[in-house]
């Protein structure tokens, strides 16, 4: 109670203040500092309530130091953070909103907004809530020095996709490098709806010493997440059935020079595949149970394992009635289901950067005794597809890695085209492809 009467006379006072005498403090924070949130809820109010609370919140961190945040959760939680409150410490003429989107009843909203610092740091002096920049003794005024804010996910995604895009096109360099070409509208629209219908398989990681029961329940949630959104994604049985009978076959066909999520993500066609990683806290206060949950969502391509991006989520803190598991799960489903559709932003902003270089599949060609015939093969293919590697070559067989603007059966089509104008490989055929591998036989 006394927390909440010091909260109004705190908040009656600075409004007061800085109506006047600050504002242009607040004008050079507005250039300056801002802060990023992003929020859900069943009305456009509350999931822009619930990125105002996410601003705030990273705000109280940069002044009073995670540490001191999470111990005095409850209070914050109380004067602060409590429905209806962020809002106060967010003027609605410094606040942008990124993008909303709403599907089955359920809104999203990111926003980029300035955060009054001034009115926050007195608030929690008035509470004696102390850490980082605020201190006892210290200077009003000194949680705001050398604050930064928070950059938007877009501008995140930018540097990581282009990082990203950058050690994929290194590590997948062709023999000879070819100048790049406008895409064409045909080019760009196949581009579009190759993404639209790309398959996600979700795994946690084992090595995160998680109670793997728990990890399974987020992978359940966020196979929903994923499914509400419309894409299509593989089934965890699916994954576990592999992992479980094929381990042999894993470590004989890699070596284990990739990871066993990638090899099974490409074993099951999948375009992208999501790795989750939590770390759970529970603690029972007045007879209820309390847990939280620090997430990250890392999405890679399961062609290359390049990483596309990374989602850090920490969950607010959740509770329940029945058990700390019950609670810290809770907080976990709900950090996964908040945090999966900026993890599928990024794996669209990435795929269609990566993919104007070409879809990448395999092409392995049986019986290759002759090596000039195969020379003339890859020179007159090369002229027709974004870019080819060869990936090794034997008498006995031959692979290629072709990156094109279309499917597998685009694909087949352009090798009979090509091997037609070949004297000796009139006779090739097609015996087997599945997902982005396709297999030819010369019949030489």
């Amino acid at each position: 109670m006394k927390g909440q009467v010091l909260f109004i006379i705190a908040v009656t006072i600075c409004l007061g203040f800085f109506s006047c005498a600050t504002s242009g403090r607040r004008g050079e924070v507005s250039e300056e500092v801002r802060y990023w949130g992003y929020g859900t809820g069943s009305s456009m109010i509350q999931a822009l309530n619930d990125a105002k609370k996410m601003a705030v919140m990273d705000a109280v961190k940069e002044m009073i130091g995670a540490p001191s945040e999470a111990a005095h959760r409850d209070e914050l939680n109380r004067i602060i953070y409590q429905e209806g409150r962020p809002g106060m410490f967010v003027p609605g003429e410094e606040l942008s909103i990124l993008s909303q989107t709403e599907a089955g009843g359920s809104w999203q909203v990111e926003i980029l907004a300035v955060v009054d610092l001034p009115a926050l740091e007195k608030v929690l002096r008035s509470n004696t809530i102390y850490g980082g920049k605020v201190a006892p003794g210290r200077e009003f005024g000194s949680g705001s020095v050398g604050a930064v804010g928070t950059k938007p996910l877009k501008d995140y995604e930018e540097k990581v996709t282009e990082a990203a895009f950058e050690a994929y096109m290194e590590s997948e360099g062709e023999e000879e490098p070819r100048t790049a070409e406008p895409l064409s509208a045909e080019e760009k629209s196949f581009i579009r709806e190759y993404v639209d219908q790309m398959t996600y398989m979700v795994y946690f990681n084992e090595d995160s010493g998680e109670d793997p029961f728990l990890m399974k329940s987020g992978v359940g949630i966020a196979n929903k997440a994923l499914a509400e959104e419309g894409v299509y994604i593989i089934d965890l049985s699916q994954i576990e059935s592999i992992k479980k009978d094929q381990e042999i076959a894993y470590e004989d066909e890699t070596g284990k020079n990739i990871s066993m999520i990638q090899w099974i993500a490409g074993k099951l066609n999948a375009d992208v595949y999501i790795e989750l990683d939590a770390v759970t806290s529970g603690e029972s206060r007045g007879g209820k149970y309390y847990g939280q949950a620090n997430v990250t969502l890392s999405v890679f391509d399961a062609s290359t394992g390049v990483l596309l991006g990374s989602v850090p989520y920490n969950s607010p803190e959740t509770f329940s009635t029945a058990s700390d598991f019950d609670a810290r799960n809770n907080a976990l489903q709900s950090s996964i289901y908040r945090g999966m559709p900026m993890a599928l932003n990024q794996a669209h902003v990435y795929m269609e950067k990566a993919l104007e270089r070409g879809i990448r599949y395999d092409l392995l060609v049986l019986n290759t005794p002759v090596p000039k015939m195969m020379s003339e093969f890859r020179r007159k293919m090369r002229k027709r597809v974004k870019s080819l590697k060869t990936a090794s070559a034997a008498p006995e067989e031959t692979v290629y890695q072709v990156y094109l603007i279309g499917s597998i059966e685009d694909l087949e089509e352009l090798v009979y085209d090509v091997s037609e104008s070949i004297p000796g490989f009139e006779g090739m055929e097609r015996i087997y492809f599945r997902g982005r591998s396709i297999t030819f036989n010369t019949g030489l």
